[in-house]
């Protein structure tokens, strides 16, 4: 199975290429458009290197359009790390109706993921998103769902992602994953040592996000009482990436996708409002 990649101004693209080469089921990635955001100094310092790297190491060809990646390839995955450029560059490959894998984050509105998800729907072609740290080890046992699940977590700011877009993402993504989807309404608040996201579900749950803007910080889960240490587990995304590239069926929820994208922009509401609860909408 042939899979393109779209973007390679991330570490993502040789970690998943890692991962996959690995595997037993014949995946390989054999193409990819480099991509690249020029106004972006963390993107535009990458694209090269990582470039290079891919085609002189992985064996990767690099082609000049993600059409040219969509018509080559059985698979994609859109790894490009500024989501303005989410919208734009499944459009441009959504004809050839490959399953897809969008890295994190889906889109920086909730408009632009709704329009990802119907762009997606009218190609009829099975796609997913995800954080990386989704799925590693320990996030989800299923106990998050009946109680309260606390978040720790870096809070890093990237000028193409606002606010919480950018690493609040990741921790989101883990309140999702320990509770599921269902929230009613965000807020945001400053903390000594950064700012702090609570939720408040339909059914009457909470969970918090304590984000540390400043100093070393890990990301960790607390539910019933035990802390759980949380890192990034390429092999386990990987791992759920082959799989639905095997099978077509996406791991993960497409209104649950919409819904952190959801929460991320309340998010960055809240922040812009005082700490005031915002209602998804």
């Amino acid at each position: 199975m042939n899979i393109g990649i779209i973007g390679l101004d991330t570490s993502h693209a040789e970690a998943l290429t890692r991962v996959l080469h690995a595997s037993a089921a014949g995946m390989r990635v054999t193409a990819a458009w480099p991509g690249g955001s020029p106004d972006l100094e963390l993107s535009a310092s990458r694209v090269e290197g990582i470039s290079c790297r891919m085609r002189d190491e992985h064996g990767v060809e690099l082609l000049d359009s993600p059409e040219a990646v969509a018509e080559r390839c059985d698979r994609l995955m859109i790894l490009s790390m500024d989501g303005r450029t989410r919208v734009t560059q499944v459009a441009r490959t959504v004809a050839r109706r490959r399953p897809t894998f969008i890295d994190k984050p889906l889109a920086l509105t909730a408009d632009a993921a709704h329009g990802i998800a119907g762009l997606l729907k009218r190609a009829n072609a099975s796609w997913f998103s995800a954080s990386v740290l989704r799925f590693s080890e320990g996030v989800s046992d299923g106990t998050g769902k009946k109680g309260e699940v606390r978040v720790e977590a870096p809070l890093l700011w990237n000028e193409g992602s606002p606010g919480w877009f950018w690493y609040g993402v990741h921790a989101v993504e883990l309140l999702f994953a320990a509770m599921g989807p269902g929230v009613e309404a965000v807020r945001v608040t400053p903390t000594p040592d950064g700012e702090r996201l609570d939720a408040r579900w339909r059914d009457g749950r909470t969970g918090e996000v304590d984000g540390k803007t400043a100093g070393d910080s890990e990301f960790a889960l607390w539910r019933g009482g035990r802390r759980i240490t949380v890192t990034p587990d390429f092999a386990r995304l990987g791992a759920q990436i082959g799989e639905f590239f095997a099978t077509r069926i996406p791991p993960v929820d497409t209104n649950e996708m919409l819904e952190v994208v959801a929460v991320l922009e309340a998010a960055n509401r809240s922040r812009a409002a005082g700490g005031a609860w915002v209602r998804l909408m």
